[in-house]
């Protein structure tokens, strides 16, 4: 099943009325699509995107996309991408993404990524990597 393009809040509207679970909102033009949402609750988000995921959500953020992640969600941060994490939610950074873990989170940081850690949050860092870590 391929996903559906739609470009109007609209078209967007119809498509969840009418059952459709592979999602593509965007532009006419599908390189220039900032969002796509598939069935297996995968989203995955381009240029500036922003988004809040809750209850085990999954993201794929890139280029300069943000996130805030609850409930034990996970996502994956490319480029400049940034997040912060709540709840026992998990990250892997990329590029020189960042992120705020909080509350139990945790995130694996790649290449030039870096992450501020507090209230019991981990993350491994690998090499050109950074952690800040503080107490409230």
């Amino acid at each position: 099943m391929s996903a559906l393009l739609v470009t109007t809040q609209a078209d967007l509207d119809k498509a969840l009325a009418d059952g459709h679970t592979d999602l593509i909102v965007g532009t006419a033009r599908p390189n220039d699509a900032l969002l796509q949402i598939r069935h297996d609750r995968l989203v995955k988000l381009w240029g500036s995107s922003r988004a809040v995921l809750r209850g085990s959500s999954r993201a794929v953020l890139r280029d300069s996309s943000s996130a805030v992640l609850r409930e034990s969600s996970h996502a994956e941060l490319w480029g400049s991408s940034s997040a912060v994490l709540w709840d026992s939610s998990s990250a892997e950074l990329r590029g020189s993404s960042h992120a705020v873990l909080r509350e139990s989170s945790s995130a694996v940081l790649w290449e030039s990524s870096s992450a501020a850690l507090c209230e019991s949050s981990h993350a491994m860092l690998t090499k050109f990597t950074s952690a800040h870590v503080w107490s409230q």
